[in-house]
């Protein structure tokens, strides 16, 4: 391939002036080719269409089975396990040890690959902490007694 003649060569031409009646600068040989091409070579699209963006997926994606199952079973042992407790003090002492034990359970499922299951836990634990956080709460304000204690 023949090398273009560049501005420091003796055999380069300067570009023909800028003419009133042509819309662009003429510019050395590859630029216009480059022009030309970008300009005629999308069909009339100007200016031509993004490139495809990437597509990312998740390795483990979320699934509503394994979701509504994480959900129902995490109710299901936070409704059993404070039901062991004979008083205030014995339901508020289990929901939290039941709560802590079905995390661990989230945090092993979570790093395994089943995040449906561990995100259902998750929800029904921090929401049986909230019930349980509000009958002690009311108990308390009524008796001015914390009841854990």
């Amino acid at each position: 391939m023949a090398q273009q003649p560049g501005y420091g060569d003796p055999a380069f031409t300067a570009p023909p002036p800028f003419e009133p009646g042509n819309d662009r600068f003429a510019g050395p040989p590859a630029i216009v080719a480059a022009r030309e091409a970008h300009r005629f070579g999308h069909a009339g699209d100007y200016p031509p269409p993004a490139p495809p963006r990437p597509t990312y997926r998740e390795p483990h994606p979320v699934r509503a089975p394994w979701f509504m199952a994480g959900l129902l079973g995490g109710v299901f042992w936070m409704v059993i396990l404070p039901l062991l407790g004979t008083n205030i003090a014995g339901y508020g002492w289990w929901t939290l040890i039941a709560g802590g034990v079905a995390w661990l359970a989230a945090a092993v499922l979570s790093r395994s690959g089943d995040r449906g299951a561990a995100a259902g836990i998750a929800i029904s634990v921090g929401l049986a902490w909230a019930i349980a956080a509000y009958v002690l709460a009311t108990r308390w304000a009524g008796t001015a007694d914390w009841p854990l204690w």
